[in-house]
């Protein structure tokens, strides 16, 4: 938060401190699910509930030997508590803590951005009707131009705001993990004249700021990747695995094309062997055609017998990347970032019809709906065909040249 920008109770809400107290909150529930279930007797509990607290300064000298803020928060927490504190952040990772935290921090500050935007509708309400009657200039860019009601401009701000804010608010809670840059595009392309600095401003407002997630670096110098020229010349594919909710394994394959980024397919299943992927490029073919390379890693269901047999029928090239140099298949492991920051961690899975079903549904809007920023903020499909109706009218020119 920059602080002359923004008003004590929020803050309050952003500080340190809360941030802290917010993660402790998360830690004493965990704590009190795992007595529910029998795990922490109802003696360590209230041992946990009473001595627990930390000190922002010990959990900073923490942090500088240990390089983690989570495991200097933890361990801050458990030295206050004593022997109980062992059984603080007891089957939690570093993510459930934070990104709670995080949504605790959030309802937060809406709940209060709620209470002001209130008591900001009644007075505007109040205004619009005061001055319903009071004639004045409407000006547009500097210019005269026709009479108009003061109240009449209470009102279209207020409205245009509201439906500005009630929107974004929406889009954010639909697509938790997209930017403010990538909301901003959904809202214009809804037909929203809002400028990107409105956009920008509320965003923070409402406290719908992405907790950024830290990568690690990559020490190797990065190949230069082929680049395809057309829809359809490369293609990369990669599995990605998953759980159900109760616990068994699923994995889903992906395809994308290269160019244009469309995910071209995504199979889910408990096992795929080489004999399925076969089957499940060759039903691709039929509908797209046959691409000159495909990228991947090597996996034993690339480097299969059959894998091979089945490229070399088709013409098509098997480029396998280095092993432990995953940044050669960059396109597939950024799409793969997205598919799991986007619909794996969003989704509960129940069965797997229900992943099935939730996985399709994520497909068709990352390929109809979602804006792509290498793509000029279009979808796949809008570059896909934008780009085959080039092709097609270019060789249109050079048969009639």
């Amino acid at each position: 938060m920059i602080e002359r920008y923004s008003l004590p109770k929020m803050n309050s809400i952003w500080s340190q401190e809360n941030k802290f107290q917010q993660m402790l909150n998360v830690e004493l529930a965990i704590c009190k699910a795992w007595n529910n279930d029998g795990k922490i007797s109802d003696k360590d509990l209230n041992a946990i509930i009473t001595k627990s607290k930390f000190q922002v300064d010990r959990i900073k000298e923490i942090e500088n030997v240990t390089h983690h803020d989570v495991i200097a928060f933890v361990s801050n927490v458990a030295e206050n508590i004593g022997v109980e504190g062992r059984f603080v952040h007891m089957g939690a990772t570093s993510s459930d803590i934070l990104d709670s935290g995080l949504a605790l921090q959030m309802k937060e500050a809406v709940d209060l951005l709620i209470k002001d935007l209130e008591t900001f509708s009644s007075i505007c309400k109040l205004k619009a009707i005061k001055y319903k009657s009071l004639l004045t200039i409407g000006r547009t860019h500097g210019i005269h131009a026709e009479p108009t009601s003061f109240g009449l401009k209470f009102a279209l701000w207020y409205s245009l705001t509201q439906q500005n804010i009630k929107r974004l608010k929406e889009l954010a809670d639909q697509r938790r993990r997209f930017g403010c840059k990538r909301l901003h595009v959904l809202l214009r392309r809804e037909g929203y004249e809002v400028n990107h600095k409105r956009t920008e401003r509320l965003y923070r407002e409402e406290g719908l700021c992405l907790r950024k997630r830290k990568r690690k670096r990559i020490s190797h110098i990065r190949l230069e990747l082929p680049r395809a020229t057309r829809p359809n010349q490369y293609w990369a594919m990669d599995f990605v695995t998953d759980t159900l909710f109760y616990g068994r394994r699923i994995r889903a394959l992906a395809v994308i094309d290269l160019y244009t980024r469309e995910s071209l397919a995504i199979e889910v299943d408990h096992s795929l062997s080489g004999q399925r992927v076969v089957r499940i490029l060759e039903r691709l073919i039929e509908q797209k055609g046959v691409p000159e390379a495909i990228t991947s890693d090597n996996g034993p269901e690339f480097t299969s017998i059959v894998m091979d047999k089945w490229a070399h029928e088709n013409g098509i090239k098997l480029d396998f990347i280095r092993p432990g140099k995953p940044i050669e298949n960059a396109y597939a492991e950024s799409f793969m970032g997205r598919f799991r920051d986007e619909c794996l961690n969003e989704n509960v899975f129940v069965s797997l019809d229900d992943a099935r079903k939730k996985v399709l549904d994520w497909r068709e809007d990352y390929n109809f709906r979602r804006p792509h920023s290498s793509l000029n903020n279009m979808t796949p499909m809008e570059f896909y065909m934008l780009k085959t109706t080039e092709i097609a009218n270019l060789e249109v020119l050079n048969k009639t040249g």
